[in-house]
């Protein structure tokens, strides 16, 4: 009597599709800017869809890191503030 052994093997292999998009110099020359050494653009654009600039940003987490600076060094922005605010000229 003879046995026959069958080894049944299924192999799914997931494809990422790719897509082109037109999009001007001004944006790519932009979009590389922004991207990290060795990051794609793929996860370039990925990071900045789903990180906080999409969100928004949670402003509650910094509550509270700027207590200690003196009342002095605050004046001392204060002042720096109003004087680049005066000068600042729309593009």
């Amino acid at each position: 009597m003879k046995i026959a052994i069958f080894i049944y093997v299924c192999i799914h292999i997931l494809v990422m599709g790719h897509r082109n998009i037109n999009i001007s110099d001004e944006v790519y020359n932009t979009l590389a800017n922004l991207k990290f050494p060795g990051e794609s653009f793929t996860s370039l654009l990925l990071r900045l869809t789903k990180g906080e600039r999409a969100k928004g940003v949670d402003f509650s987490k910094y509550h509270g890191k700027l207590k200690d600076v003196p009342d002095e060094e605050w004046k001392k922005i204060d002042r720096e503030l109003k004087t680049m605010w005066k000068t600042w000229k729309m593009p």
